[in-house]
């Protein structure tokens, strides 16, 4: 992302965050998922040459990267999405 990103801020100064997906529709159609955790950017050249190599896109020089880390995540499917049993997996550092 831009270096001038509120987000990148937030993350450096927070140090956590929250992602949830929007539905379309009043019926929640296609479920919905929330993964929360925290984030640590990411300096190292090596690390930053493998995200560069494995995106879709070119990403400028000047972006910075973070590394997401979840210590949650959820999901709901509501009627036309059905969802695996839930399970509690552990956190691994």
């Amino acid at each position: 992302m831009e270096p001038t990103s509120p987000k990148a801020a937030d993350l450096r100064e927070r140090g956590w965050f929250a992602l949830h997906n929007g539905v379309p529709d009043n019926a929640g159609t296609g479920g919905e998922a929330l993964v929360s955790g925290t984030g640590h950017p990411v300096d190292d050249a090596a690390v930053r040459a493998t995200v560069v190599a494995a995106t879709r896109y070119d990403p400028a020089d000047r972006y910075v990267l973070f590394e997401l880390r979840p210590t949650e995540v959820r999901c709901n499917g509501y009627g036309d999405v059905s969802l695996p049993e839930r399970r509690r997996c552990a956190r691994r550092p």
